[in-house]
C-alpha cells in the first residue's frame, strides 16, 4: 500500500449525474472494475488488477458540475479549513463523515476546487503512475502567482520552476523533497481555473480512438509534449481529464524520490 504524506494529493474522484452511464464509460475505456460503497449515496470505487485507482458519486446540489476532483491528504482538517479561509479560499462542502470517510470540497481563490481527506479516515488510491491510473495532479490557472501564494500557506507547498526548453516553463510544488503536484498557465481566457487530472494509459492514441467510440470528446488531439505523449479528453457527461503515454525517461524518474527528471 501506498503512503502518501500530509499534503500530498492521494485520490481522484468523479462527481456525475449519470453514475451508471459513467461506470459504462471508464470500465469500458480503461478497463476498470466497479464496487459499491456507499449504498444510501450510490458511490462506487473504480479498480484494476485488484487495487482502487479512483472513485465516483453522485453530483449533488448547485456549487458543482461534472467532474473529476483532487483529493489533498491533512492531519488536521479543522486547521486545514482554517488556512484555507486565511489565505482567501472558502468551504463548497462537507459530506457525511460514515459515508464518505471525513471528505470535503474546498475552493482556492482563483476558484479551482479541490477536496480534502483525514489521512487516518482514509488511504487513498492503492496503485499510482502505473497504467489506467493517476500519475499528476495540475493546477490550471490564469493567475499563477496567487496559486504558488495559496497552496504554499495552506499546505506548505515549495513551488520550483523549471525551464522546458522552447520557451516553456513548468512549475512543479515540492512537499519536502519530491514534487507532488504543477500548476501551469492557461492563455485561454474562457477557461477556469481547475485541477488537472492525468492518468497514465500505454498507447494515447488507441485510447483516444476508443473514448471517441465510446461517446467521448477530443477536447486536444494526441500530441507530443515534454513528458510523453498526451491527450485531453470530455466524458459523455461532460467531465474533463487527461490521459498520457509518459516517455520511458519520466516513468523511471517518478519512481525516484524526487518524482521527476532531475535538476
Amino acid at each position: 500500500m501506498i503512503h502518501y504524506s500530509t499534503g500530498t494529493p492521494l485520490w481522484v474522484d468523479l462527481v456525475s449525474p449519470d453514475i451508471d452511464a459513467s461506470v459504462a464509460f471508464y470500465s469500458n475505456l480503461f478497463g476498470w472494475q466497479v464496487s459499491r460503497t456507499g449504498q444510501a449515496s450510490g458511490s462506487r470505487m473504480f479498480s484494476f488488477g485488484g487495487q482502487v485507482v479512483s472513485g465516483v458519486r453522485p453530483l449533488l446540489g448547485e456549487l458543482l458540475s461534472p467532474q473529476w476532483i483532487t483529493y489533498i491528504s491533512t492531519d488536521d482538517v479543522d486547521q486545514t479549513v482554517s488556512r484555507v479561509e486565511v489565505a482567501g479560499g472558502k468551504v463548497l462542502t462537507q459530506t457525511d463523515p460514515d459515508e464518505a470517510m471525513g471528505m470535503m470540497i474546498l475552493q482556492d481563490t482563483m476558484g479551482a476546487m479541490f477536496g480534502i481527506f483525514h489521512n487516518d479516515l482514509f488511504a487513498g488510491a492503492q496503485v499510482f503512475n502505473q497504467p489506467v491510473s493517476l500519475t499528476f495532479n495540475q493546477l490550471m490557472t490564469h493567475e499563477p502567482e496567487a496559486g504558488k501564494r495559496f497552496y504554499s500557506q495552506v499546505f506548505g507547498w515549495q513551488p520550483r520552476e523549471r525551464d522546458m526548453g522552447g520557451g516553456f516553463t513548468f512549475t512543479y510544488f515540492f512537499q519536502g523533497l519530491r514534487a507532488i503536484a504543477g500548476t501551469f498557465v492557461t492563455d485561454e481566457p474562457e477557461l477556469k481555473a481547475h485541477w488537472k487530472v492525468y492518468f497514465a494509459i500505454e498507447d494515447t492514441d488507441a485510447l483516444v480512438s476508443r473514448a471517441v467510440e465510446l461517446g467521448g470528446k477530443v477536447l486536444l488531439p494526441a500530441t507530443d509534449g515534454s513528458f510523453g505523449r498526451f491527450a485531453e479528453l470530455g466524458d459523455p457527461q461532460g467531465a474533463e481529464f487527461s490521459i498520457i503515454q509518459q516517455t520511458p525517461e519520466v516513468r523511471a524518474a517518478a519512481q525516484t524520490p524526487m518524482g521527476v527528471l532531475p535538476f
